[in-house]
């Protein structure tokens, strides 16, 4: 199954973010997506400060997740529209911007 990964960082550019898919083999695969993670966070050389992962459903959910850079996208009903309307369910958010000890 695929999940959703917010990347939130900052370049020479200013601000920004992707939005990448996360190959897991359920929503409970914590080992990938904390691989998922590490890998971004080797490999962005300092960029990215924040991995959220979600995972995109089709069924309206009492609470969704709504990620604060996009928010303004959302539906009234907390839905966004990715090829349909999808709810976020909040699967970890994670600060990677911090140092190793």
């Amino acid at each position: 199954m695929k999940l959703i990964a917010f990347l939130d960082g900052t370049s020479a550019g200013g601000s920004g973010g992707m939005i990448l898919d996360v190959q897991v083999k359920d929503k409970y695969d914590i080992e990938s997506i904390m691989e998922f993670i590490e890998i971004i966070k080797l490999n962005t050389g300092g960029m990215i400060h924040t991995v959220t992962v979600v995972n995109p459903s089709k069924t309206r959910l009492e609470d969704p997740y709504i990620h604060p850079p996009i928010a303004n996208q959302a539906n009234a009903d907390g839905s966004y529209d990715m090829k349909g309307k999808r709810w976020l369910e909040l699967i970890l958010k994670v600060d990677v911007s911090g140092e190793e000890e």
